[in-house]
Formats: structure tokens, C-alpha cells, sequence
């Protein structure tokens, strides 16, 4: 079985558009402050939290990013996996891929981690982004959960 398929908005995208590939996965707290209590003990208050994700690559500019509309949601099928603990459950709103199973792994210490790929549903505030000239061409998406 070769390398996991990027697909963005529905599109595959060859392997020439990640020769260099990158992907980020990071927590996007959205309304939390500290207050504190008569006591003086602070606690915080978190309202949401969300998933952010930025993939970036280069060797090619697919086309097919140009599609990507702002604010309108889609899927990302990831091809770097998330560790997941055994029995952790992926994020609210991921699924697992179907098309590549995961997989667990034990190390020399004995610790069993989880690997799977995501498809995450995003939205891309900004579009694409391209960079022309240097070595290669590049893209990058910054997208955040749906």
C-alpha cells in the first residue's frame, strides 16, 4: 500500500504538490479568561475550543486550491497521522479515514500509542496562499474547524 491520498475540498491532489508537505494540527481556545473567586482562587472560564490546522507544500501549485472558497465549509483527508492513546476517541466532528486503516505501535518502553489519519471538516477565512520564485513553487491553507 503506497502514501495515503491528500484530499482537499473533495480533490485529490498528486504527490508533485507535496514534495515538501507540512502539516499542523493546534488547539484554538475562543473565549477563555481567568477570574478569580472572594477567596482570590482563579479559575478559568472556557466558552469553546476548536481545532485548527495548517498544511503547506510545495513542487506544484494544484489548481484545484483556487476552488476553495472563503468561509464555505470542507473536507481535508489527511495524510499525517494524530497518536491517540488506545481507547481515545478522536475529537468531536473527526472521523477516522476508512481508506487507510490505522495502526498501533508499542515501543522499547511499552507504551502503545494510536495512529490515525483525520478528515477534519475546516473552513479557510483566508484562501489559499501562494508563493511564486525560490527553489520551488509553494501553497499554503489555514483553516479552522467547521
Amino acid at each position: 500500500m503506497g502514501a495515503p491520498t491528500l484530499i482537499i475540498n473533495g480533490v485529490e491532489l498528486p504527490q508533485r504538490s507535496r514534495l515538501t508537505y507540512q502539516q499542523t494540527f493546534e488547539r484554538l481556545p475562543g473565549g477563555a479568561e481567568t477570574r478569580r473567586l472572594a477567596n482570590g482562587a482563579a479559575f478559568t472560564m472556557q466558552h469553546w475550543e476548536r481545532w485548527g490546522t495548517t498544511i503547506s507544500g510545495g513542487g506544484w501549485i494544484p489548481p484545484a486550491l483556487l476552488g476553495i472558497q472563503r468561509g464555505v465549509p470542507f473536507a481535508i483527508h489527511s495524510v499525517y497521522p494524530v497518536s491517540l492513546l488506545p481507547g481515545q476517541a478522536l475529537p468531536a466532528g473527526w472521523t477516522a479515514r476508512s481508506d487507510w486503516p490505522e495502526q498501533s505501535i508499542t515501543d522499547a518502553a511499552g507504551v502503545t500509542v494510536r495512529l490515525v489519519l483525520p478528515i477534519l471538516t475546516v473552513i479557510c477565512p483566508l484562501g489559499a496562499r501562494y508563493v511564486i520564485g525560490g527553489a520551488s513553487p509553494q501553497w499554503e491553507i489555514v483553516c479552522e474547524e467547521a
